[in-house]
Formats: C-alpha cells, sequence, structure tokens
C-alpha cells in the first residue's frame, strides 16, 4: 500500500508536524495538524504521531509477501515471492522478463502465468542466464523465456520468447521421474530429474553438453554417466 495524497496546500510551520507535510498527505489531514495553537496540544501531537505510523504500516503491507529466491541476469533480475509469484525488471530485449513484451521496466512486473499450465500450479524456482530464464512449477514441469539462438530454452526451436514456453520432457526419460535442480550459463541450460540423471540442452560447440557430440540441442538430452562412475551412484 502506497500513500500518494497531493502536497499540503499551506506550510505546516511548527518543527514537530513538518514531516507530516513531506508525507504528502491530503489537504485535510494538513488542515487538521496545523490548528491554531489554541487547539490542544495533545490532539496536534496525536494527528503527528499518525503521521508518523501510517506510512510505516503502508510498508509492512508491501512486505507481506517477501521475496524467497532471486537470480540475475546480465541487465536484469527475476525474483520468486513466498506466495508463488514470479517477478522480473530491468532489460528486456529478447523477452527475458517474460512479461509478454520486450519492454524495458525500471519497477518489477510479474511474469506471465502460462495458460497451458495446470490450474493450481505455481513457480517454486528460477534461473537466469545472461538472457533467458528457466524455472520450475508447483507440478515440476519446466518452463522457458528469452533468448533461444541456441535452442537454450530447450521448447525444439531456436525461437526467442517473450512469455514461458514449456520444455519438452524427454520420451528417454523416466515416466515416474520429475525436473528439479536447475542450472543456465551463456546459451545452454541443465537439470536434473528425481532419478539423478542429468539433462542439458542448448549451445554444444565445445562439447559443454555432456552428451559425447558439439552438435546444439534443442530440447533436453541425457548427459552421459561416465564408464568409471560406480553403478550405484546417480
Amino acid at each position: 500500500m502506497t500513500h500518494t495524497f497531493p502536497t499540503c496546500e499551506q506550510p505546516i510551520s511548527r518543527p514537530p508536524l513538518r514531516f507530516c507535510q513531506s508525507q504528502r498527505w491530503s489537504p485535510a489531514w494538513c488542515r487538521l495538524i496545523s490548528l491554531r495553537p489554541a487547539a490542544p496540544r495533545a490532539w496536534r501531537l496525536l494527528l503527528a504521531l499518525l503521521c508518523l505510523l501510517l506510512p510505516l504500516a503502508g510498508l509492512r503491507a508491501q512486505t507481506t509477501s517477501r521475496y524467497t529466491q532471486v537470480s540475475g541476469g546480465e541487465t536484469y533480475t527475476v525474483a520468486l515471492r513466498a506466495d508463488g509469484t514470479l517477478w522480473a525488471w530491468g532489460g528486456n530485449s529478447y523477452g527475458q522478463l517474460g512479461t509478454g513484451n520486450n519492454t524495458g521496466r525500471v519497477l518489477p512486473g510479474q511474469v506471465l502465468a502460462p495458460t497451458a499450465a495446470t490450474p493450481g500450479t505455481t513457480w517454486t524456482s528460477v534461473s537466469s542466464g545472461p538472457i533467458h530464464v528457466v524455472a520450475r512449477r508447483s507440478d515440476a514441469t519446466l518452463w522457458g523465456w528469452g533468448y533461444n539462438n541456441s535452442g537454450q530454452l530447450g521448447d525444439g526451436t531456436t525461437t526467442n520468447r517473450v512469455s514461458p514456453v514449456l520444455i519438452a520432457t524427454p520420451a528417454s526419460a523416466g515416466a515416474a521421474t520429475t525436473w528439479g535442480q536447475l542450472s543456465t550459463n551463456q546459451r545452454h541450460t541443465l537439470a536434473l530429474r528425481s532419478d539423478g540423471s542429468l539433462w542439458a540442452w542448448g549451445d554444444n560447440g565445445a562439447g559443454i553438453l555432456g552428451n559425447n557430440s558439439t552438435t546444439d540441442r534443442l530440447i533436453p538430452t541425457a548427459v552421459l554417466t561416465p564408464a568409471s562412475a560406480a553403478a550405484s551412484t546417480t
């Protein structure tokens, strides 16, 4: 809750009450707290106290739903709130704010909830690369948006996205497994599944996807388990 009342119509000369004028209270409030000296001093002090406490109450209301996770990109920031909503601000040339357009923001704007998402689900975690974002919802689905020149959004294309799109679940992944921890980088993305398998997609010019090739991948591809790894480890 933010107070945006107009500035007082008249100056308040008494030093203890000047603070109220700086808080942009309505002219009606100003007239009350600038009463003639004949008014009871206790009444004027009470009004001054209200001027001090009510803005603090507004600040308290603003922090009710706190931030629980934050991730910073090259020119932007994405943050998760306790109510399961995602908010983003900063540069937005490639749609990395997920607000449905390419307009940058100097204040947090809400990331769009996917229309195809399961009803009742919310965001649970987020990871931001320099100019793309991947986030997980409470049904363990993955969604991506922003820059996608190498397939780092994992939706099977190289099309930039200004709002969240579903990341494909590979057919070879265990049917009973779900997505877990996320990590995003310059032009590729990695994610763990609940069976301990690791998956990667996007740019693979240096073999960074770990699948024994240097071919870019537009959908999640399993990172190979080294032959030297113990069979019981994941």
